[in-house]
Formats: structure tokens, sequence, C-alpha cells
């Protein structure tokens, strides 16, 4: 038994229906009794009972996006299981949940955990997604150490008012390394994000004048070194599959790496690279 959400495709209307969707993570076991709220800005979340006719828990969903889809899925709101089928006229029934106009969603329902007799429980959440920074993903092994900023503070996790945006930058642990590129494709950082859902991201790292290619940085017929008509020095070289340009303004005391990532389109076969 799972737990579907339809919702017309009509404004004032209930003659056209979206197709059902399951709104919870797991479907296995049972879901029941479900109860939703929609805030004033469009975020549905719902409470309902996982479990079973002798052991059950409230979770909570969460969709940011008219319910095309839910995420948050299967959050857990209590901390003991409890009987649902516990004395008469189906106390468990009495489920409910409500928000509020800063965000909070407020559940409420009827809980069995002391035993035979019943005790009313409250939970309260955001309606708020979530920025979620993972681990950064280095080309060369032994990379570690970098780390994330979201708004100016060190994070790897912030919720965000729904239709609110977030500065989002990923810091190389020091000068030998730099940031190239987010996992979604992207190069820009520091990075904006609205975010209409929760958003789940992660940076590439890469250590600068290091290649795992034992020839990236061998001639074999190909200009490697340039100095440009400014006295800078431009220099390109193969790592992991990709091509990789960069950059010195001191004669080659430090170099920073060129577009925030390799030169070629991602695909991992790039070599033999030549500079003019």
């Amino acid at each position: 038994m799972n737990v579907y959400f339809v919702h017309s495709t009509a404004p004032d209307e209930i003659t056209s229906w979206t197709s059902a969707e399951i709104a919870t993570q797991t479907t296995t076991g049972n879901q029941f009794f479900p109860w939703l709220t929609v805030n004033s800005t469009g975020v549905i979340s719902l409470v309902y009972y996982q479990g079973n006719s002798s052991s059950a828990d409230v979770y909570s969903a969460q969709s940011f996006n008219g319910g095309q889809s839910f995420s948050g899925q299967d959050v857990k709101l209590t901390s003991v299981s409890s009987n649902p089928s516990v004395g008469s006229n189906f106390p468990s029934d009495y489920i409910g949940v409500t928000s509020d106009g800063s965000g909070e969603v407020h559940a409420l329902w009827t809980d069995f955990r002391s035993g035979t007799n019943s005790d009313i429980y409250s939970a309260n959440f955001n309606q708020k997604p979530t920025i979620s920074l993972t681990t950064p993903n280095y080309y060369e092994s032994g990379g570690s150490g970098a780390y994330y900023l979201i708004n100016g503070s060190q994070t790897n996790q912030m919720q965000v008012d729904l239709g609110s945006s977030a500065s989002v930058q990923a810091v190389a642990q020091n000068s030998n390394w730099a940031f190239a590129g987010w996992n979604d494709a992207s190069r820009t950082n520091p990075r904006t994000i609205t975010p209409a859902d929760n958003v789940t991201l992660s940076a590439n790292i890469k250590e600068l004048q290091y290649s795992m290619d034992a020839s990236a940085f061998s001639n074999n017929s190909q200009r490697k070194l340039v100095r440009a008509s400014n006295g800078s020095l431009d220099e390109v070289y193969s790592d992991g599959g990709h091509v990789w340009l960069e950059e010195s303004s001191n004669g080659g005391s430090t170099w920073q790496l060129a577009n925030n990532g390799p030169l070629d389109d991602g695909g991992g076969t790039a070599s033999n690279p030549n500079v003019g």
C-alpha cells in the first residue's frame, strides 16, 4: 500500500488530473493515512504513517515543484514506533498537518508509544529546499582538503527559502590545486543557485602542473609552451584523457587553470594537444 499524489491541471477545475505518482521513496510495506498541506508559495508537504497494523511511524515528504516530484521523502518524524491499532474508534486515523507563512510545517498525530493510553505528539520542520555539496572529485589520486562556501560560510549544506538564491563556491585546498568544474557541467565558480527543489552538487579539483600521463609534457612534435604577447606563459598538456591549459603571469612561479576545467568536451579521450 502506497501514498499516491495527483493534482488538477486546470485552475479552479476538477475535470483534468495528472497521472498518479507515488509520493514516498519506500514502496515496500505500507504507507497509509496521508494528510497534506500547501503553503502560500506552493510547497506541498505530506505526513503519513509507514509500517503495519502493529508497529508504525510517522513520516514526511515534500514537493517544491507543484507535485511533479517529491524530495525529502521518508523523513521520519517519530522517535519511537507505536501500535496504530491500539484502542477503539481507530485513533490512529487522527493525523494532520498544516503550514504557516514562515515556512514551518506543523505535524500532529495520535501516538501509542506509552502503551494503551493515547497521547498527542507533534513535530515541526521547514518547507525549504536544501543545497547539499558532497565530497569533491579529484582528477589525481591523493587529493584532499578542498571545501565549500555557501553564502560566504564554510559548510556543505544549507536550506534556502523557495524563490531565494544562494552563492555557492568550491575552494581548492592550496595554490597547487584548482577548481575544475562542477559535476553538472557548470564551470562557474562561485555560482548562484536558486533551487526549485533539493540540489546536490560536487566540485571537480585538479592538481596544477601535474599529469598521470607519462608523455603529457613531452614535445611529441607539438608545441606545449608559448609566451603570449603580454608576456604570460601558456601551457597545454594531457591528463586523464583530457586536455588542460594553464597560464602563468609571473614567469612560471605560479600557475592558474584556464577555462575552469578541461578544454575538451569531457569525453575522456583527448590527447596530444598543441598551443600556438
